[in-house]
């Protein structure tokens, strides 16, 4: 799967989820995929002033277009400057049971 698409497949299943549950809260009856590639990707964006806004924008906003794709090009750019972290994000989309839209 191409970089892009491992970015806007986990982006489009965690807004999914957040949308779906009403709540950003990663507490979950089990370890899911998609709860953990949600961990992820909220660790590393609240190591900044920018990728914390962006992700409170994703929780506020999960259906948003324009707050999906914001989101997308954060996450873009970590994965650009982060190998490991775009190597781990494949893995995480890798286990999900579906491929979001």
């Amino acid at each position: 799967m191409p970089p892009n698409q491992v970015v806007h497949t986990a982006i489009s299943a965690v807004a999914n989820r957040i949308a779906h549950t009403g709540t950003a809260t990663t507490t979950a009856l089990t370890d899911s995929a998609v709860d953990r590639l949600y961990s992820t990707l909220t660790r590393r964006l609240n190591t900044s002033v920018i990728g914390a806004r962006v992700l409170k924008n994703l929780e506020s906003h999960p259906t948003a277009t324009a707050t999906r794709t914001a989101t997308e090009q954060a996450v873009a750019a970590e994965a650009d400057a982060d190998h490991q972290f775009a190597d781990e994000l494949r893995h995480l989309v890798g286990q999900l049971p579906f491929t979001p839209p």
